[in-house]
């Protein structure tokens, strides 16, 4: 699908004529971006190994994310040269309509199928209907918090909600620090 995604990005870049654009730069802009999108979906892949449940796999990837991008903030900031360090720079880099510099969607590329062939081999190595970090069991006894819909949907989703109040408590204390 990110292949379709890229063409479909890259001919209707095209078909823009926009002032400026030029054939190659087109492609190579909706290529870098669907190749992100596969790169993402393979990290997906191992996250999947290494948790046994899906809310598990999707908290590993939002964090892989998370650091990705605060990697990319600070380099932006403080030191570009420094924003090879992140994949999300990568797609800076590929310079479409400057440079077209085709080196970075190959790096893409190559993280993407390692981190598929990582993914196989995870998944070779790991019992069936568990990931590699194991969940703790919980409590044997039900509390009474847990009697309804709303308080167990609440007691679910509270693991979710504490990360995200500390991601982003993470990205305004890294905000702060980076603009001082």
């Amino acid at each position: 699908y990110n292949l379709v995604i890229g063409v479909l990005l890259s001919l209707g870049l095209y078909f823009a004529n926009m002032n400026g654009s030029e054939l190659t730069g087109d492609f190579l802009l909706g290529l870098s971006l669907g190749v992100v999108g596969f790169m993402f979906g393979a990290i997906a892949m191992v996250m999947a190994q290494i948790s046994d449940h899906s809310s598990g796999a999707t908290m590993w990837s939002y964090l892989i994310f998370g650091i990705f991008y605060i990697v990319r903030m600070m380099t932006d900031v403080q030191n570009p040269s420094y924003t090879w360090w992140s994949p999300l720079g990568w797609i800076e880099k590929t310079s479409a309509y400057q440079d077209n510099n085709w080196l970075p969607l190959i790096y893409m590329l190559i993280l993407s199928m390692v981190l598929v062939i990582l993914a196989f081999f995870l998944n070779q190595h790991r019992d069936t209907g568990s990931g590699l970090v194991a969940t703790h069991s919980g409590r044997r006894t039900v509390s009474r918090f847990l009697r309804g819909p709303i308080s167990l949907g609440w007691r679910l989703n509270l693991t979710i909600i504490i990360s995200w109040f500390i991601g982003v408590a993470a990205l305004g204390a890294s905000y702060g620090s980076i603009f001082k």
